[in-house]
């Protein structure tokens, strides 16, 4: 039962019935899996982080922002003391913060996470990467919920720009990105755009 490898089969398990929407069973599996890392690898470790992401992801699908937040805030804390500031990890926890508090309407700290993720990206991934990608496109929605259209299209375009070049013309995501931009026309009374 205390096991590492029983803690990755919770976390296996939490993530399939998070994905079919079952989201008190996940919660149970993450619980499991987080009380087993913690005796077996100990509150700093990547995988314990993961765990808090995970559970912070089911609060934040059922709308309970605090839990989420106080979650993505502990994963944060554990990947910027173990894998430090410039990792993946750290900007995906800035990111899912990003999106909390873009949902809460906190703009200015939405903004502030995603500006944060968005640096740790272009400095490891690069600008040609669809998580920069991904960063700019999450940037300009909260650019355009703040009617602050012309910095959405400007980071709409960004993000499009990547996805061009490395999805391609015909992806779903690129024109998920054309219809961002259209949308954003459309707000400003440029229908002919």
């Amino acid at each position: 039962e205390q096991h590492v490898d029983t803690a990755k089969s919770c976390v296996g398990l939490a993530g399939v019935y998070y994905a079919e929407a079952n989201y008190d069973k996940s919660l149970e599996y993450y619980e499991r899996a987080l009380k087993i890392q913690l005796v077996v690898v100990g509150e700093q470790h990547p995988d314990t982080a993961g765990s808090c992401v995970g559970m912070a992801n089911v609060y934040d699908e059922q709308g309970k922002d605090s839990n989420a937040l106080e979650l993505y805030e502990c994963a944060l804390k554990i990947y910027r003391a173990v894998q430090g500031e410039e990792h993946t990890n750290t900007a995906m926890a800035y990111n899912n913060m990003a999106g909390v508090y873009a949902k809460q309407r906190n703009f200015d700290k939405s903004l502030e996470q995603y500006g944060r993720a968005l640096n740790i990206y272009r400095a490891l991934l690069g600008e040609k990467h669809p998580d920069t990608a991904v960063t700019y496109n999450n940037m300009a929605a909260v650019y355009e919920k703040q009617g602050n259209y012309s910095k959405a299209l400007e980071q709409y375009e960004r993000a499009l720009k990547i996805y061009h070049a490395v999805l391609g013309e015909q992806h779903p995501t690129t024109a998920m990105a054309y219809n961002n931009i259209a949308s954003v026309h459309s707000k400003e009374g440029n229908y002919d755009k």
